[in-house]
């Protein structure tokens, strides 16, 4: 099995040569669907950058809405609604502006990934920032990976430290984790 840091470039490189726009729209309607997202309110998510999944379709949402900054070596959540100022961090991803909330009111929390497999695990960036807030705030929020199919695969290499997620969505399936 690839290490991590082999997996990155070929996830990156697969995502720029899929119909990225296409499948966010379905992903989306999937999560819509889900009773995780109709029973949460307070929702803990990322702004799209690059290639990723486009969530700005969710801020339409009657939900309150929190986006990560990142505070030297850990991150935190602050609030975010459309309009508000975003400012670009050393990664050149857009983080708002306002006070950091307390981490455990959020419902859900949507991770990014560069991969995830069937098992709940995930390949981040590398940084580990959501790991990091996971553990260290005790986040008992549901875990939501959205992933396009092609980059779902059977098993990822995972460390003692990585939290997997609740459920994955592909533009196909919704897995839910039952044995994490």
């Amino acid at each position: 099995m690839n290490s991590k840091k082999e997996l990155r470039n070929p996830a990156k490189e697969i995502r720029s040569k899929i119909n990225m726009h296409d499948i966010s729209k379905l992903i989306i309607a999937k999560l819509l669907n889900t009773s995780v997202w109709q029973n949460s309110k307070n929702i803990a998510l990322y702004y799209p950058f690059g290639s990723e999944i486009n969530l700005t379709p969710l801020f339409d949402e009657n939900k309150n809405f929190y986006l990560p900054k990142i505070f030297g070596d850990t991150m935190n959540f602050c609030p975010y609604k459309t309009g508000d100022v975003l400012k670009e961090n050393i990664y050149g991803i857009k983080e708002p502006q306002t006070e950091v909330i307390a981490p455990k009111i959020t419902d859900l929390i949507i991770l990014p990934a560069l991969m995830a497999d069937v098992n709940g695990n995930r390949l981040g960036y590398g940084k580990g920032y959501y790991d990091k807030f996971l553990t260290l705030n005790k986040i008992k929020a549901a875990k939501v990976v959205l992933i396009p199919h092609e980059l779902l695969l059977e098993n990822l290499p995972c460390d003692t430290w990585d939290v997997k997620s609740d459920l994955i969505i592909t533009q196909f399936h919704v897995y839910e984790i039952i044995n994490k």
